[in-house]
C-alpha cells in the first residue's frame, strides 16, 4: 500500500501465495512419500531461504512479491512431512487399541505398517519411540521376548537421551518395567535386577495413581 498500490492487491498478494500450497502441497506428499523426506526438506528450506533473502536485494514490489509467491512453492514441500510423523502414530495407536482388546497379531499389524511410515520421516523420534514401545509390548505378549527387549531397548535409548524442556521419566519407567519382565522370561536375572532398580528409582517420585497403572499394565502383560 505504501508503494502506491491498492488494497486489492495484498487479497491478490494472498491468493497468490496461498496458490501452490494447494497445488503442490498433495504433489509433493507423495513424492515424500516414495523418496522419503530428506531431500524434500533441504530443498524445501532452500527455496524459500534463497527466495526470501533475494527480495533485500530486489527493489521492484512486483519483483518482491513474485519471490514470495515463488517462496510458498517451498513452503509446500515442507507442510507434508508434518503429517506423516502424526499418521503413523495413528497407526500405532489402533495397533495399542487392539492389542488391549486381546488382539494382539492384528495390533502389529498396524505397529508394523506405523513403522514403515517412520522409514521415510527422518524427524518423528518421539513418535517413532513411543510406536515401539507399544510394538514391544506385543511382542511380549506374543511371547517373543527377545524382539520385545530388542525394541524396548531402541525406544529407551531415545527417552534417555538429552531433550531440553521434556520429561520422559514416565516413558523410560513403563520400558525399563517391560524391560525387567523380558529378561525374568529369558532367564537373565540380573540384567532383570539391573532394570528393576532403575525401575524403582524412576517410580519413587511418582503420583501414586501413575505407579498404579504403570503396575497394572505390567501385570496385564504378563497374564
Amino acid at each position: 500500500v505504501r508503494e502506491g498500490l491498492s488494497e486489492s492487491y495484498v487479497g491478490y498478494f494472498l491468493f497468490g501465495v496461498a496458490v501452490p500450497l494447494i497445488i503442490f502441497e498433495y504433489w509433493f506428499a507423495k513424492i515424500a512419500g516414495r523418496r522419503g523426506f530428506k531431500k524434500m526438506f533441504f530443498f524445501g528450506y532452500f527455496i524459500a531461504g534463497v527466495l526470501a533473502i533475494a527480495c533485500f536485494f530486489v527493489s521492484g514490489i512486483y519483483a518482491i512479491l513474485g519471490l514470495l509467491v515463488l517462496g510458498s512453492v517451498g513452503l509446500a514441500m515442507l507442510e507434508p512431512t508434518e503429517y506423516f510423523g502424526e499418521l503413523a502414530m495413528t497407526y500405532a495407536k489402533l495397533g495399542d487399541h487392539f492389542a488391549k482388546l486381546g488382539k494382539f497379531v492384528e495390533g502389529q499389524s498396524f505397529v508394523d505398517q506405523a513403522l514403515q511410515i517412520f522409514k521415510k520421516e527422518p524427524t518423528a523420534g518421539y513418535y517413532r519411540a513411543s510406536t515401539l514401545l507399544v510394538g514391544a509390548k506385543i511382542q511380549f505378549s506374543l511371547g517373543h521376548y527377545e524382539l520385545s527387549r530388542d525394541w524396548a531397548e531402541e525406544a529407551l535409548s531415545w527417552f534417555r537421551a538429552d531433550h531440553p524442556g521434556h520429561d520422559y521419566a514416565r516413558r523410560q519407567a513403563q520400558l525399563y518395567g517391560l524391560l525387567t519382565a523380558a529378561a525374568n522370561e529369558l532367564g537373565e536375572r540380573k540384567t532383570a535386577e539391573s532394570n528393576y532398580e532403575r525401575y524403582q528409582k524412576l517410580v519413587k517420585n511418582f503420583d501414586p495413581l501413575v505407579i498404579k497403572v504403570i503396575e497394572r499394565d505390567l501385570e496385564e502383560l504378563r497374564s
